[in-house]
């Protein structure tokens, strides 16, 4: 048993035309192209943004100790590779300190000593920065006056961010 008013509608659906498919197949394809652009420039600005953030950070990393030390300081050298800078001073209770800077693989490294009431204490090594460059980086002893140039470099191609930073520091007056 059929029903009359389903065969008329069996008979009039034509489904959809050839032309009418590739026109949905473009609209879908110019959608997906445009998510796929927008997806892939929200990643690459996103680890761009991390990588100059990491930059910042680890040239500011390098400024904070070399400072630190720099303001301590009551004799300052500025040796050739790989040795980068050396600072000594003494402290209020004797204690002497000797904390030389070195850029190893891209990393700056402090190593300090110390020697308290004449006897040397084992030396401290610590990584104090990353993805230093050690060809932009540099420092002098001038007038009282040390500058140091940081720069520091994250990421590769594209990707790439730098960071450049120069640091002034006046060591202590001497006693």
């Amino acid at each position: 048993m059929r029903l009359p008013g389903l065969r008329s509608i069996h008979i009039n659906q034509k489904g959809f035309t050839f032309v009418e498919l590739m026109i949905a197949f473009a609209i879908t394809g110019i959608i997906a192209a445009a998510a796929t652009g927008a997806i892939f420039q929200l990643f690459s600005s996103s680890t761009r943004s991390n990588n100059q953030i990491m930059a910042v950070r680890q040239v500011q990393n390098a400024g904070y100790w070399i400072s630190r030390d720099a303001q301590m300081a009551q004799g300052i050298v500025t040796p050739i590779a790989p040795e980068f800078l050396r600072v000594n001073w003494t402290d209020w209770d004797g204690t002497q300190y000797a904390v030389t800077y070195s850029i190893v693989s891209g990393k700056l490294q402090r190593s300090e000593t110390r020697t308290v009431g004449g006897i040397p204490q084992p030396t401290t090594d610590s990584f104090v920065a990353e993805y230093i460059n050690a060809a932009g980086s540099s420092c002098q002893y001038v007038a009282n006056v040390l500058s140091v140039t940081i720069k520091s470099e994250v990421g590769g191609g594209s990707q790439q961010s730098s960071e450049t930073r120069l640091y002034e520091v006046r060591p202590r007056p001497s006693a």
